[in-house]
């Protein structure tokens, strides 16, 4: 509470998720407890998120994860930003195939897309997934990525490199 949720989000949420990772790769914390961790911060996130979302009067987004990225927490933070904002989510979570992420644009008359890439995604397989859903998107939906694996440019794609940086994208639209 004294931090607020985005300076709470960059300084203990994604710096815990950071170590956690860490001490995974580095052997000293097992699977069970990467998985623990990611399941009470993500549950926090939507819990922050909620009230948010009933106020929501702002531009329709969907979020996502692209297929086979399984890490959702950058999603969740992004999330809060997004809602905090305004924001109506269309939230799709992780591991979404580009078609469908595509369709529920379509269908929702979406403003933007915003994909959250973990640094887990091979940099070759994530630049083509995100070409092909710029290119499956209707010209008009922006195509918002953030994440430590999101490609650094390409055409028609805004790049987020922190939630501070969304955040202010987000503050100076209104």
């Amino acid at each position: 509470i004294r931090l607020g949720p985005l300076e709470f989000m960059q300084q203990c949420a994604g710096e815990l998720m950071r170590e956690v990772g860490e001490a995974w790769k580095g052997g000293t914390l097992e699977v069970r407890h990467e998985h623990f961790a990611t399941a009470c911060l993500s549950g926090f996130l939507r819990q922050v998120r909620e009230p948010f979302d009933h106020q929501a009067r702002g531009p329709r987004v969907v979020v996502s994860t692209l297929p086979g990225d399984h890490h959702e927490g950058g999603l969740l933070m992004a999330s809060v930003i997004m809602a905090m904002h305004g924001c109506r989510l269309v939230y799709l979570g992780a591991d979404t195939p580009i078609e469908q992420v595509a369709a529920a644009a379509r269908e929702r008359d979406v403003q933007a897309v915003a994909l959250s890439v973990s640094a887990h995604m091979p940099p070759r397989r994530t630049a083509k997934a995100v070409a092909a859903l710029r290119a499956a998107l209707p010209r008009r939906t922006a195509l918002w990525i953030g994440g430590g694996g999101a490609p650094r440019q390409q055409a028609g794609v805004e790049r987020f490199g922190t939630l501070q940086a969304l955040d202010q994208r987000l503050a100076a639209r209104r």
